[in-house]
Formats: structure tokens, sequence, C-alpha cells
């Protein structure tokens, strides 16, 4: 059994691979092909038409910033990132974000923001984690989230894994919905059902019950 210490230097160890960041700003993860800036673009056009408000927005891994940068380009301002690797913040300095982000786990409590998001965004973060670390995390994604706010998580499931190195919690569909609920979150249906649409993409829209 690894300890919780053991479990965060292993996602501490993993995040810090040069090969892992520079791969994000090449267009590879992990050696496996993903969307570059245009995969991001798409994720923050949906924010834009569905929050027209901008509201405080806080990305929890957000890695090299590629959301942030495409967001602040649409007119977002209260924007905040955290990821736990040292080479990602490098790379957000060098990107022009280094007001809005920060060197902090998923895990750590973020208390300077308490309360005050309309949208925490979770993207390719949380299945890193160790399945016991889940519900954990869902507890900090909560207390930083107005009455109102929307969670906009990515998970990994077993049913579509595609076998993306470093992902620890495969998990599926079922396991995230009950995970989901018993950590006092449901699904917003509007806003689920819109996502769906829009993007194909099949994260989960919640909010706090």
């Amino acid at each position: 059994m690894r300890t919780q210490e053991q479990k965060a230097r292993d996602r501490k160890e993993w995040f810090d691979d040069p090969v892992f960041i520079h791969g994000d700003l090449e267009g590879t993860h992990g050696g496996q092909r993903i969307r570059d800036d245009g995969h991001y673009h798409t994720l923050a056009t949906w924010l834009n038409v569905e929050f027209p408000e901008k509201p405080p927005l806080v990305d929890i891994g957000c890695g090299v910033g590629f959301l942030l940068r495409n967001l602040r380009n649409l007119g977002w301002m209260n924007l905040h990132g955290f990821d736990l690797s040292a080479e990602a913040v490098r790379c957000q300095v060098a990107n022009g974000l280094v007001q809005e982000c920060s060197m902090l786990d998923i895990l750590d409590e973020y208390p300077a923001l308490a309360g005050t998001a309309g949208v925490v965004l979770s993207w390719n973060a949380i299945g890193y984690l160790w399945p016991d670390q889940v519900p954990e995390a869902l507890s900090v994604f909560r207390k930083l989230g107005a009455s109102d706010c929307a969670h906009v998580i990515s998970v990994t499931t077993a049913e579509l894994w595609t076998g993306t190195p470093g992902r620890r919690c495969v998990r599926p569909f079922a396991w995230w919905d009950r995970t989901f609920r018993a950590c006092g979150f449901e699904f917003d249906p509007s806003r689920h059902a819109r996502w769906r649409e829009q993007t194909g993409w099949l994260s989960y829209v919640l909010r706090a019950g």
C-alpha cells in the first residue's frame, strides 16, 4: 500500500518530466498525440458562450496555460491556474501568464479563493490521482466554488482509455457517477447537454448539490 506521501511524489516526478511538459508545447503528451491550441480554443469558446458574464475561473492542473491564454484573449480577466509541475510553471511564465498561475498540487487547499469561483475546471488532471484521492480533490473543488459554481471536469474512463501514460484512476463511468454523487455533486443537465452537443466530448458538467 503506497502512502499519500509516496503517491504525491510519484505524481510530482511524472509532471516534472521534461518530456511530458515539452511534449505539451509540441503537441504530444507523454508520447501520445494531443490536440494543440485548437483543442483549448474549442473549450474556451464553449465557456465564453456558456458564461457571457465571464465569472472568476479556476483551472486546476492548468499545465502550460493554453486554456488561460485562450480565455484571456476572449476578454476573461479573473483567471487563476494551478499546476504541480515546476516545469509547467516555467512555461507559464514564458507564456506571459505569471500573474495567473501558481505551483500547487491538485489536493492543496486554496483558502484565498474559497467560495469565489463561478467556474472550476479540471481538464485531464484528476485521472492522475489514485482512486482513494479523488474524494479529497473533489472536496477541494467544492470549496473553491461560489453557490452557483459550475464544475467542468474531465475524467479517465475504463471504456474510453487509450493507454495514456501516468493515469492511475481509470474507472468505469458508473464509478465516476457514484463518486461525484457521494461527494455532493449532481449533473447540470442543460449545460451538460449543450456541452455534448457543441464539443462531442465525454466530460462532466456538474454543480454542487
